[in-house]
């Protein structure tokens, strides 16, 4: 209500000196008046002309461009604000470079959900020995290499064709993290994902594959805890992480 009383009372003022400025173009063209050279009535009327034009400008401003100015801000702010409410508070568009090994050494609970890439335990194997080390116990969702869905992504020429030869690389490098085999535990589920993901009890990243046989960078996001998307993807691990303790 207040803004509306304001923007009333600004366009009468602006509408009162559009007013002013053509009065004073007409009389100052109505009468000749010169003292100490200055020239009474062209300065009036140039006075007026310029008041004219700033004024019709502020009032073709506030009439369009503001309006559709400030929607253009409404609509941006909007958007950021879903983003921000969704819980995504990083993206990368190269999930190569996901690195958050100083968080997942000292997060009580680490689950890695995979197909078959080593790439995990050869990037951050100094960071898993620690954690084991410490006591702390990282959950492995791996791809079973007998299953339908490994042999259809073999089929599918979409990636290493030799999965099994993978999977024991995996289990090789966490068998130097943890000799004991009781602080990295592998759970063999038979999915082809949609996503793989990093996930500890404050966030998760996300991470997407291309519909296509394309080799190409993929983005991976980072979702954090208590948001709807971070409740989303923790109750479909979880779901999944039951299925295949009931095989």
């Amino acid at each position: 209500m207040a803004n509306k009383a304001s923007d009333h009372i600004n366009w009468h003022v602006t509408l009162l000196l559009i007013l002013g400025g053509l009065f004073l173009i007409i009389v100052g063209n109505s009468f000749e008046c010169e003292w100490h050279k200055i020239k009474i009535d062209q300065l009036m009327a140039e006075i007026g002309a310029l008041i004219l034009c700033v004024e019709t400008l502020h009032w073709v401003f506030d009439m369009s461009l503001r309006k559709a100015m400030f929607k253009e801000i409404a609509d941006t702010a909007l958007e950021n604000a879903r983003i921000h409410d969704s819980g995504v508070v990083d993206c990368l568009l190269n999930s190569k470079q996901v690195s958050d090994p100083n968080h997942w050494k000292v997060s009580q609970e680490l689950v890695i959900g995979i197909h078959y890439s080593s790439k995990f335990f050869d990037d951050f194997h100094e960071m898993l020995k620690e954690r084991s080390a410490s006591g702390k116990v990282t959950k492995v969702l791996v791809l079973r290499t007998n299953s339908q869905a490994s042999e259809y992504l073999t089929k599918s020429a979409s990636g290493h064709s030799d999965i099994e030869s993978e999977v024991k690389k995996i289990k090789a490098l966490a068998h130097e993290c943890d000799p004991t085999g009781s602080k990295i535990v592998f759970s063999y589920h038979a999915r082809v994902l949609r996503y793989t993901f990093i996930y500890t009890e404050h966030s998760i990243w996300i991470k997407f594959f291309t519909n296509s046989k394309l080799h190409a960078s993929v983005p991976a996001f980072k979702i954090q805890a208590g948001s709807p998307l971070f409740k989303f993807f923790e109750n479909d691990m979880r779901a999944m992480m039951e299925e295949v303790a009931n095989g």
